[in-house]
Order: structure tokens, then C-alpha cells, then sequence
């Protein structure tokens, strides 16, 4: 909306100026000269005390990457499951990046777009909604905006997207930190020739490492700074898929990151889920730069034959995982349903689950005890005491005691073991069965044991240990490891 009665309506007469005033303002004074990273998402989240929403899908079609509330309110997000837009509520100023944006440098660059628009335009909205001029209190940044800045037909609010996705580069590449760091990895210079093809491969992405950002933000800076950048890298890279070639069964529903704890406690309280882990097809895996973990399918075994083995990467994450989405009664608990993305990936384990059940069917016709079934694994990995220490915890008596075949063992040993020698919950179930015990479904700290043997299978003991103390449970194994050796 044009409207001339509003003080604060956004004019920058120099852009680079006005970069760098916000790095100083936010403590990045010496960052103007001395190449370094900025780290915008500590300026979003600590100076500006903002909070970051990056759990939810904003747009059907991946127009909307990046919103920005003023004040508290509702925010539309879109619900695959639901296949249309619900209310978001937040109680504070809030930064939302779409969930579906994996790549670090170009979060970084909506991060950056976003805080200008809280550094510079934020009174504009505070001052129409106080003058009862508009009652906006966020601003949703549609990358559909693509009109050439001579036009003089731009109301208020395509004149602010445009500042912010002008600035918001200049911001992460300081001209003159750029320029130092150019010159220091090459001879390159603004208004100079150009690098051969390789070596300004080269430069543009170690400048993108460095600085955190994308090699497309890094050239087309680099061009506008007056560098001869090749046609090739101001190339645009994709960061998103196309919405026209995405299958709807990969995007039913979004897919927010789960922690460890919260996967755990849907465990215990969702019967679906549960019964989706208890297939043994689905592990925890960290994704890429977040450093989450979040429920993948991966490590299919080889007579696994509806395709080749899936490994979660950036750009199949939909097609080899399960997917949660956020409760929408304006709580940050996760849910999950049986919706067709879901659906779809456990019909693709069907011949994983059918082999798996063969295999512990032949195994149970030649009944053996626990301790041997156990040691009995324990000789294929050629173990010795050492390795049973290690991989255990557990004391050295305990390895001439399981080769016992009537010493009975508590559940946290043969837990303890299982873990060391990565068995699948259905292996563990085969041994324990065998020494009349049982993981009774309710109880929190069997359920953390089928847990830890289901979507944790393959993580040293370690890993699993700390877990278990995260979510109350005692330690595996009789001692502690001494990380002084």
C-alpha cells in the first residue's frame, strides 16, 4: 500500500552505507575490513531477540521462503497433511525460514534478508498498525516480487522486499572484507581481468566456504562489485526443487526436525509411529549442516529390492524418510499420521519386514540358549574380552559368563550386549526370549531399550548411553570410559 502519511516509508539513498551502519550497530565494526564470517543467525537471535521458526512449510509452491512478524499474532503456514494453510500462532517478533531450505548458505542469506527487515522497516509496521493505517504485523517475502527497479508503480511493501533482497548480500560479504579476501587467495581485482574458468571456480567457492554463503551469492556480489564474473557462475543454482516435479506423495505433509528426546517421547505415547519403528528399516541420522536428528530410512539391507540402498541426503530426504508435523494447536509438540508420505515409505520396507521375519523364523527352529545365541554373534565379530569391554562396558567376568550357557543376565547386560554388537530390536527380542524375559511395552525403561535397538541400531554404546541419562533412564554397562586413555 503507497502511503505518504507514514514517516518511517523506507528510502535508502546508498546501500553499501546502509550495510554497513547494520554491521555496526551489531558489533561487526572490525567484519568491514578484516575478512571474517558474520554470524547473522546470533544477530537475529541474540541482538534482536528473535525467535526462529524453521519447522514449517509457507506456501504450497515454495514462493513464500521467508516471513517476519513485528509483534505477536498468527501466521499462515501451509499443511501438507492437511493441504491447506493453517494458523501459526507466536508470542513474540518471529523469523520464519521454510523447512524444505537445506542449504546453510542460502538460510544465511534469508536471515539476513529477514533481520533488515526488522532493522529498517520494522517502524513502518509498528506505525501503520498504531495510526490505524494497516493492520499487517508481518511481512511475508514472496520471491514472485521480480519488478525492475525503474518502475515507479511499487507500493510501500514491493519497495521493502526489494531493499531487503538488494541488501541482504552486502551484509554477508562486507565490500572491502570481500575484496581483502579476494586478494589474498588471487590476483583478481574489481574492473581487472578476468581468472581463467578454473581458478574462478576456485575463488568463488572457497569465498562461499569461508564467508557462508552460496557460490551464486558470492558471484553475483563479486559482479556487482565490478569483478569479471563469467556467465557460468552468476548461472542461478537451484536451491529448492520445483514444485512441478515433486510426486504429491513426497510432499504430504511437512517435515519439521525431531530431536532425539522428542522422537522418543512419540515413541512411547504414538502407536503408529512405534509400530513404523519396530520394522527395524528406519535409524536416526544426522541431516547435513543442522545437526538434528531426525527419523530417515537408511542402511537397507541388500536383498532390499525396490531400488538401490537409500542413504538420507538433502535432496531425497522426502522420498527415504518418515514425516512429522507440528502440532497446530500453537504447542511445539510433534505428531504423526498415517498420511500418504507415510504410508508410502513403510509399503516400501514390505520386503525388508517379510525377509527379516524369515530369517528369525529359521532361527527359532534351532532353539539354543540366550548366552549361547549371544556368544554365538559375539564369535562372528571375532570379539575377545577387549573388545567386549569396549563395545560393552560390561566387566570382564561378564564375557566368560555369557559363554555360560545357563548363567541368567539382567536386561540392561543382554542390552548392553545387543548394543555392542549392533543387533536389530527382532535379534535382541529372539535372545532374551530365550532367557524367559520380555520388553514390556509402557514401561519407560524397556521402551527406551526397544528404542535405542530400533531406530538407534548401529550406534556405539556411548551414543546410546547418553540417551539413555537425557531421558532419565540409568547408563548401560558396569563401567565408565576413561577418555584419558
Amino acid at each position: 500500500m503507497a502511503n505518504k502519511q507514514n514517516p518511517f516509508k523506507p528510502f535508502i539513498k546508498d546501500f553499501e552505507a546502509e550495510a554497513e551502519k547494520f554491521l555496526i550497530k551489531y558489533g561487526y565494526k572490525d567484519a568491514l575490513t578484516d575478512p571474517r564470517p558474520i554470524d547473522i543467525r546470533d544477530i537475529v537471535t541474540r541482538c534482536m531477540s528473535l525467535e526462529v521458526v524453521d519447522t514449517e512449510s509457507l506456501s504450497p509452491d515454495y514462493s513464500v521462503q521467508g516471513i517476519i512478524t513485528f509483534s505477536k499474532g498468527i501466521v499462515q503456514v501451509y499443511d501438507w497433511g492437511e493441504e491447506e494453510y493453517v494458523g501459526y500462532e507466536v508470542e513474540a517478533p518471529t523469523v520464519f525460514i521454510d523447512a524444505d531450505i537445506m542449504s546453510e548458505g542460502y538460510i544465511n542469506k534469508l536471515l539476513a534478508h529477514e533481520a533488515f527487515h526488522w532493522y529498517k522497516h520494522r517502524q513502518y509496521f509498528v506505525y501503520q498498525k498504531s495510526h490505524c493505517l494497516g493492520d499487517a504485523f508481518a511481512f511475508r517475502c514472496d520471491k514472485h516480487y521480480s519488478k525492475d527497479v525503474s518502475d515507479s508503480g511499487w507500493t510501500d511493501e514491493e519497495t521493502m522486499e526489494w531493499q531487503a533482497r538488494k541488501i541482504a548480500a552486502m551484509l554477508l560479504l562486507p565490500r572491502n572484507a570481500l575484496m581483502n579476501k579476494v586478494r589474498e587467495l588471487s590476483g583478481w581485482e574489481k574492473n581487472g581481468e578476468a581468472l581463467d574458468a578454473q581458478e574462478e571456480k576456485h575463488v568463488i567457492s572457497a569465498l562461499a566456504s569461508f564467508f557462508c554463503v552460496t557460490e551464486y551469492t558470492v558471484a553475483r556480489r563479486l559482479y556487482d562489485l565490478g569483478y569479471a564474473v563469467t556467465e557460468i557462475s552468476l548461472g542461478e543454482k537451484r536451491t529448492r526443487p520445483d514444485a512441478r516435479r515433486l510426486h504429491k506423495s513426497q510432499q504430504k505433509t511437512q517435515s519439521p526436525r525431531i530431536s532425539l528426546e522428542e522422537a522418543f517421547e512419540l515413541y512411547c505415547n504414538n502407536r503408529l509411529f512405534r509400530d513404523y519403528i519396530n520394522t527395524g528399516a528406519f535409524r536416526y541420522r544426522g541431516i547435513g549442516f543442522f545437526s538434528i536428528l531426525q527419523v530417515r530410512a537408511a542402511n537397507m539391507p541388500d536383498y532390499l529390492t525396490f531400488g538401490e540402498k537409500l542413504e538420507p541426503t538433502k535432496n531425497n530426504l522426502n522420498s527415504c524418510g518418515v514425516m512429522f508435523h507440528q502440532n497446530q494447536v500453537y504447542t511445539k509438540k510433534r505428531t504423526f499420521t498415517n498420511t500418504p508420505q507415510n504410508a508410502e515409505v513403510l509399503d516400501r520396507t514390505g520386503k525388508y519386514v517379510k525377509s527379516f521375519n524369515a530369517i528369525h523364523e529359521r532361527k527359532a527352529e534351532n532353539s539354543i540358549s540366550a548366552n549361547e545365541m549371544m556368544f554365538g554373534y559375539m564369535q562372528r565379530e571375532k570379539w575377545n574380552t577387549a573388545i567386549f569391554q569396549d563395545k560393552t562396558l560390561l566387566a570382564p567376568m561378564d564375557y566368560t559368563r555369557v559363554q555360560k550357557a545357563d548363567h541368567i543376565f539382567k536386561m540392561p547386560a543382554y542390552v548392553a550386549m545387543a548394543v555392542g554388537l549392533s543387533l536389530t530390536l527382532s535379534e535382541f527380542q529372539d535372545v532374551i526370549r530365550q532367557a524367559g524375559l520380555s520388553l514390556k511395552e509402557g514401561d519407560k525403561t524397556d521402551d527406551a531399550y526397544s528404542f535405542i535397538l530400533s531406530s538407534m541400531q548401529g550406534l556405539g554404546i556411548d551414543e546410546c548411553n547418553d540417551f539413555l541419562e537425557k531421558v532419565g533412564i540409568p547408563k548401560l554397562g558396569t563401567h565408565t570410559r576413561d577418555w584419558s586413555k
